[in-house]
């Protein structure tokens, strides 16, 4: 098992044989979400309401996201970093099979 820690958000993924998982400290979604550069009117969550927000952030997780695709938000995230693997950003790891080219 190995564990990676995001400084910035303090999510830790977590990587075994057949599972990733990202988890996230509910307190630091709330400083993410009262931090945000877009929270232009310093909007807070209200006290004793912090497993609500969590839980609203979890199920809308999996709503649209682009209106074009229909992705959700997870399925953007992955797609987005997925295409710096199919641009040839990350090719030093050695677990891609790339097509020869002609």
């Amino acid at each position: 098992m190995k564990n990676i820690k995001d400084s910035s958000t303090g999510a830790i993924i977590t990587i075994d044989d057949t599972n990733i998982a990202i988890s996230m400290p509910i307190q630091n979604l709330i400083n993410g979400f009262e931090l945000d550069p877009n929270n232009y009117d310093g909007w807070t969550i209200k006290p004793g309401c912090q497993q609500k927000f969590a839980e609203w952030v979890a199920e809308y997780l999996t709503d649209e996201a682009d209106q074009d695709t229909g992705d959700d938000f997870i399925a953007q995230m992955f797609s987005n970093l997925l295409l710096r693997l199919f641009d040839g950003d990350y090719t030093e790891d050695d677990f891609i099979n790339y097509p020869e080219e002609d």
